[in-house]
C-alpha cells in the first residue's frame, strides 16, 4: 500500500534554551513554541533532529492526544 505524506517545515515562533552545541555526555531541553495547530484524527507531527556532521538523526512523533494534553508556558521567559 502507498501512503500519502504531505511535507511541512514549521518554523518555532520562539525557543527556549535553543543552544547550537551539546557538551558529550550531558543533557540539553530545549522548548520550541510553534504557532497554533490542530492534526485530524490518525495524522502525525514528525520531528526529526540531525546532527551536524554525523550520522544520528532523533525522529519522534507527535499525534494529536499530545497537542491536546499540552501545557501553556505563559510564565517563561521565551527569547526569538
Amino acid at each position: 500500500t502507498q501512503t500519502a505524506i504531505q511535507e511541512t517545515i514549521l518554523q518555532p515562533l520562539r525557543a527556549y534554551n535553543d543552544l547550537a552545541v551539546v557538551a558529550p555526555k550531558s543533557e540539553l531541553r530545549t522548548i520550541y513554541a510553534l504557532e497554533s495547530f490542530s492534526l485530524p484524527e490518525g495524522k502525525i507531527l514528525e520531528i526529526s533532529l540531525h546532527e551536524l556532521n554525523g550520522g544520528r538523526t532523533l525522529t519522534f512523533t507527535v499525534d494529536n492526544k499530545d497537542l491536546v494534553r499540552a501545557r501553556a508556558i505563559d510564565d517563561l521567559e521565551l527569547r526569538f
